[in-house]
């Protein structure tokens, strides 16, 4: 409908690699707008932090197992092989695991981006 706006509304439930339980919450979708989120609710973890790491005898468990009990997050995925491992990961202190996936191998394909900014409709 051109100018006007639907409501669409998906509610999922999944458990994700890690665990992480996902769900979809309502959106309302404005052709002109675009996407807008039903509940304007503060952010626990601000940046969503990806990126690859390419190194020798990597594990995606221990990985896992580090970031979840020395980083303070959701939302985390690792995943890949003993030589490329994708990161993708909800904090506040992204510097953290930067740090930490780069004493790992060499890190690179880095995206940092505020949620919170992305929420109110600005770049992230």
């Amino acid at each position: 409908m051109l100018g006007g706006t639907a409501e669409v509304t998906a509610e999922a439930h999944r458990k994700s690699a890690a665990g992480t339980t996902l769900k979809l919450i309502s959106h309302t979708v404005n052709p002109i707008q675009g996407y807008k989120k039903q509940e304007d609710t503060m952010l626990k973890y601000r940046y969503d932090t990806q990126l690859l790491i390419d190194g020798e005898n990597l594990s995606d468990d221990r990985i896992n197992e580090y970031i979840s009990h020395n980083i303070e997050g959701d939302c985390l995925l690792a995943i890949g092989d003993e030589d490329l491992i994708k990161i993708h990961f909800h904090t506040n202190t992204p510097w953290k695991v930067l740090e930490y996936c780069a004493s790992l191998g060499e890190i690179y394909d880095i995206v940092i981006e505020d949620m919170e900014r992305q929420s109110h409709g600005l770049k992230g």
